[in-house]
């Protein structure tokens, strides 16, 4: 019964509490500054006719490093994404958040850009909403991924919707008007436009462009209607048929809170690859995304191993990237290679240590297994590649205490408690680590009581 009740406290700690708006905040942090350097304007290019420079992140909150480098010229922010990033900033996290936006590092929005971090400033869901607080923009365009023809999009539905989900306020909402296949409004005082994939906008003005990779999850249904290649080919055309001219192209991968499945995560290695190297469109699919692709193809008709012998192949081709290595490891774990799938996966994460989530999914089959052991090992792992989510910490505390391996316990929580917690995302840790801590030490003493009576 101890056991579940840590199970039940540690399952209160993770997401679902970030919604309490007036909250304390922990004490203003030290932020390293970095100045942002008066410049010429940027000489700008037509995205997909010529080689461009394009920045990938792992949290679309890093970007904002890179975008307010532009704000002198107030450009609008182009943004392909299924999720708009406008949650709002707490007020009471106004300050922190617009600081961070305006001075922090690229560093420093890394460790405080994300709700699985002691002390967040901003949630990745709230990147556009802080860019729009510290005035970087002149306008927003989202570019909504819907599958479906652009005569489905219904007004009242949209307002509904975006003031269900938390993006815009009802007087916001009410803003939004709908003429010539656009969404038009605002949103926190800043024209904002909502346009489907097949009616990209002319822009004559500075724009920064930013697509996420959750944009291709919003256009899949399945491997046979939108083979995931033929998405992006789509979108790189569809882009370079707007001339658009962006002073800046950022990406982020999106996979590291979970919400993204890693296995597309080589999109937008892709995709970036695609940008610097625009004559990739014009040409035949270079043989390592043929390779993939055919492989996919006989996953989806269950031709294991046809599909292996692709993944081989392309991994041959390209042992240097980690995604070649990942799928193997997907494969090699669904048809029941053991071995050979967790060395690919070594190997992917070796590369890219993003790629170490997938271990949870061995971790869950040694926890139901009673494999403590191996269980043991698999958190290691997933720790060792994500060190920034003490929330991975804590859950692997749960298994020392489950194995009466109390010194060790201890020691981890110790480590949390020195962390600087925010008093608004996380205001029940302290406490929560501090009842953890007394059920260890009870059990220590119970268990070094139990020995001397031996």
């Amino acid at each position: 019964m101890r056991y579940l009740y840590v199970m039940l406290l540690i399952l209160l700690l993770l997401p679902g509490c970030q919604k309490q708006e007036e909250a304390g905040m922990s004490p203003e942090p030290t932020v390293k500054v970095t100045p942002v350097a008066a410049t010429a304007p940027a000489v700008r290019n037509s995205l997909f006719k010529v080689a461009l420079p394009a920045e990938g992140f792992e949290l679309p909150t890093q970007a904002l490093h890179s975008w307010r480098q532009h704000s002198g010229q107030k450009p609008q922010l182009v943004l392909f994404s299924l999720h708009p990033f406008l949650q709002p900033v707490p007020s009471a996290c106004a300050d922190q958040a617009k600081r961070l936006t305006l001075e922090g590092s690229e560093s420093d929005l890394y460790t405080r850009g994300s709700y699985y971090r002691p002390d967040p400033a901003i949630l990745s869901k709230q990147t556009v909403s802080a860019a729009i607080n510290a005035e970087l923009f002149s306008a927003i365009t989202w570019v909504f991924p819907s599958p479906q023809p652009i005569e489905s999009m219904n007004l009242e539905d949209f307002r509904q919707q975006a003031v269900e989900a938390g993006f815009f306020s009802a007087e916001e909402a009410a803003t939004m008007t709908i003429a010539d296949l656009q969404l038009t409004g605002s949103v926190r005082g800043t024209p904002i436009t909502v346009v489907h994939p097949t009616q990209l906008p002319e822009i004559k003005s500075p724009l920064i462009l930013h697509i996420d990779l959750s944009y291709f999850k919003g256009l899949f249904r399945d491997g046979v209607k939108t083979p995931v290649y033929d998405l992006l080919h789509d979108t790189a055309v569809g882009l370079r048929q707007t001339g658009w001219e962006p002073l800046e192209t950022t990406l982020s991968y999106s996979t590291e809170e979970g919400e993204l499945s890693l296995d597309t995560r080589f999109l937008i290695e892709d995709l970036k690859a695609l940008i610097r190297d625009p004559a990739v469109l014009d040409g035949d699919m270079p043989a390592l995304w043929q390779l993939r692709a055919d492989a996919m193809a006989s996953r989806i008709i269950a031709q294991n191993a046809s599909a292996l012998e692709y993944y081989q192949q392309a991994n041959q081709l390209a042992p240097e990237q980690a995604s070649s290595h990942f799928d193997l490891y997907r494969l090699n774990n669904r048809i029941g290679n053991m071995s050979q799938a967790l060395e690919h996966l070594q190997q992917a994460v070796k590369l890219d240590k993003a790629y170490g989530l997938a271990y949870f999914e061995q971790l869950q089959p040694a926890l139901q297994n009673g494999n403590l052991a191996e269980a043991d090992r698999y958190h290691t792992k997933i720790i060792a590649t994500a060190p920034q989510n003490p929330f991975f910490l804590l859950q692997y505390i749960e298994l020392l205490l489950s194995q009466n391996r109390i010194a060790e316990a201890l020691n981890h929580l110790e480590m949390l408690e020195q962390e600087k917690w925010s008093l608004h995302y996380h205001p029940q840790v302290p406490g929560a680590l501090q009842k953890l801590k007394q059920m260890a030490e009870g059990t220590q003493h119970s268990l070094a009581d139990y020995v001397e009576k031996q």
